[in-house]
C-alpha cells in the first residue's frame, strides 16, 4: 500500500509496479492530506477508542463517499431545470439513463455526468466526470474549446473497462481503478483512441470494475456496443479555475457557463440550452480593467435587452465567436444570462460537515 501526495504521480506508480512488480499495488486514492481525514478517523477508532482493527480482506472497491445528491431528490432536480427553462426527460432507471448518455458520446456530444455521492480523492471516477468520444478526430481540442479551457498540450484520461484494458493498454497491474497508472497505449489500438493517447504514447488510466455500484459501468459497456471501444475519454466536471461540481443546481449551471451538450443527473437528462437565444447581461460592479476592446464592445451590448445573437449581429461577429466571448466572461464573473437564476456557492462549512449543525 502507497499513500502520501507523491503517489499521486502516476507516472511514478507505473515505474514501481513495472520496475519493483509488486504481487498488488494499492494506492489511497486521496493521498494527499484529503485523506488526513481518513487517518484521523482510523486512528480515533484504533487508538482512541482502543477498537482492534480487523482483518483486511479486500481493498477499496470505490471512493464514492460523498453526501448523497440525487437519491430520493429526482423531483428536485427536475424542477431546478424548469426553473432555469430547460427541458428535463426522466429515464425509467439507472441504466436507461446510462445508455442515452452513452448514445449521446457516441454521436460526437460532451456529456456531464453527475451521479449520486462524489469521489472521495482528486480524480473524477465516474460521478462527477465530463465525457466523449476517445476516438473521432479534434474531440479533445473541442473539449477544450468548448468546456475545459485548458492548455492544449494536457492529456485527457480515459476509463475502460476492467477486463479489457490489457487489450489496448500495457497495464503493468492488473487494475487501476482509482486512476493513478500512466500506461502506454498498444500500438495497434492507439489509432482508434488518439483523442486519449499522449504524445509519448500512453494515457492516465481507470479501470471499471463489472462491481462497481452506479451506472458508470453501464454506461462504458453501451458505448462499447455502439462504437466497439471499450472507453469512454474521462475529465472531472469543472471549467478552468473551478472546483468538481458538487450540487445538481452547480452541474446545471455549468450548462449556462460552458457548451456541454447535455447533462445527466442521476435518471435525469438535461439537454443543453440554446445559448445563442440567452440574453447577456453586464455584471453590476464587476471591474473592466485589462479588458481588451471586443470584450468592451460585447459588454457594452450586455444590457439583457437582446439575444447573443443579435449582440453577434449588431457586431458583425460569428455566432460561435461571440459566444465563446461570453462564455469566458461569464467565467471571469464579468457577465451573466438574463432571467436565468444565479448559482450561488453554499457556505462553508456545509451543513453536512458542520458538527454544529448534526453533521
Amino acid at each position: 500500500m502507497l499513500a502520501g501526495g507523491c503517489f499521486l504521480n502516476s507516472a511514478l506508480n507505473t515505474r514501481i509496479a513495472s520496475e519493483l512488480q509488486p504481487e498488488d499495488l494499492f494506492v489511497f486514492p486521496a493521498a494527499t492530506d484529503d485523506g488526513n481525514a481518513v487517518g484521523a478517523a482510523l486512528y480515533a477508532d484504533r487508538v482512541l477508542l482502543g477498537r482492534a482493527a480487523p482483518a483486511l480482506t479486500s481493498r477499496m472497491p470505490h471512493v464514492y463517499l460523498g453526501p448523497s445528491q440525487v437519491t430520493g431528490q429526482q423531483d428536485t432536480i427536475q424542477a431546478l431545470a424548469q426553473k432555469t427553462g430547460l427541458d428535463p426527460v426522466t429515464h425509467a432507471d439507472e441504466r436507461s439513463a446510462a445508455e442515452a448518455a452513452a448514445a449521446a458520446v457516441a454521436r460526437g456530444e460532451i456529456v456531464g455526468w453527475f451521479q449520486d455521492r462524489a469521489e472521495l480523492g482528486p480524480r473524477a471516477l465516474g460521478a462527477r466526470s465530463i465525457l466523449c468520444h476517445p476516438g473521432i478526430a479534434g474531440m479533445k481540442d473541442r473539449l477544450n474549446a468548448r468546456v475545459k479551457f485548458r492548455e492544449g498540450f494536457r492529456p485527457f484520461a480515459a476509463s475502460v473497462l476492467q477486463e479489457q484494458a490489457t487489450q489496448w493498454f500495457d497495464l503493468p497491474s492488473h487494475d487501476s481503478p482509482f486512476m493513478l497508472l500512466v500506461c502506454p497505449v498498444r500500438p495497434d489500438k492507439a489509432p482508434q483512441v488518439r483523442e486519449i493517447t499522449h504524445v509519448d504514447g500512453t494515457c492516465r488510466l481507470q479501470t471499471v470494475a463489472a462491481d462497481l455500484p452506479g451506472g458508470f459501468r453501464a454506461l462504458i459497456t453501451e458505448f462499447e456496443r455502439l462504437t466497439g471501444i471499450p472507453m469512454v475519454l474521462n475529465t472531472s466536471f469543472n471549467v478552468r479555475g473551478k472546483p468538481i461540481v458538487e450540487d445538481p443546481a452547480e452541474a446545471i449551471d455549468c450548462l449556462f457557463g460552458s457548451q456541454l451538450d447535455r447533462l445527466f443527473i442521476g435518471t435525469t437528462e438535461i439537454p443543453a440550452p440554446d445559448r445563442l437565444d440567452l440574453r447577456p447581461v453586464r455584471t453590476p460592479g464587476a471591474s473592466t480593467t485589462g479588458l481588451d476592446p471586443d470584450e468592451e464592445l460585447l459588454l457594452d451590448l450586455a444590457t439583457g435587452e437582446r439575444p447573443l445573437r443579435e449582440a453577434a449581429e449588431h457586431l458583425s461577429w460569428q455566432p460561435d465567436r461571440a459566444l465563446a466571448m461570453a462564455l469566458d466572461l461569464r467565467r471571469r464573473a464579468l457577465l451573466d444570462w438574463d432571467a436565468i437564476p444565479a448559482y450561488t456557492a453554499p457556505e462553508l462549512p456545509m451543513a453536512q460537515y458542520d458538527p454544529h449543525h448534526g453533521g
